[in-house]
């Protein structure tokens, strides 16, 4: 199985968190975060339970999920780098999860940093899909 992970000689990539996910990045403050990657309407994190993930679309963005709440979408450099990872990882049934740093703006919102990923085999670096609740 293929999974991204963090690897120290790769880059943060700076993420805009969005509005709705400023007060979950408020509930508690320590660093890294785990947090998961998603396509965007892939069905994973629904109400209505599990899904199969779609078709990827080439253009389709990565979504950054803490738990169940839905942090940030990837740019679309960003979202290259990481779409064959999950893909791959969700033909294999199971979601991609980095450490992601994050601290305050000078106007007192949260940044996001999520590192680039590397591609190895690491059963520790991927959980199952129904582990995502």
């Amino acid at each position: 199985m293929r999974s991204a992970r963090l690897d120290p000689r790769h880059i943060r990539e700076p993420v805009e968190p969005d509005p709705e996910a400023q007060a979950v990045l408020d509930i508690d403050t320590h660093n890294p975060i785990s947090v998961w990657l998603d396509f965007a309407g892939s069905g994973t994190h629904d109400d209505a339970g599990m899904t199969a993930p779609p078709p990827v679309v080439t253009d389709t963005p990565v979504v950054i999920f803490l738990g169940d709440y839905r942090l940030a979408e990837l740019g679309a450099e960003a979202s290259q780098r990481y779409r064959q990872a999950v893909q791959e990882a969700g033909e294999a049934g199971v979601i991609i999860v980095v450490p992601a740093l994050r601290d305050r703006a000078e106007d007192g919102s949260w940044r996001l940093y999520v590192p680039w990923p590397s591609i190895e085999s690491s059963p520790d670096a991927a959980q199952p899909r129904s582990s995502c609740n």
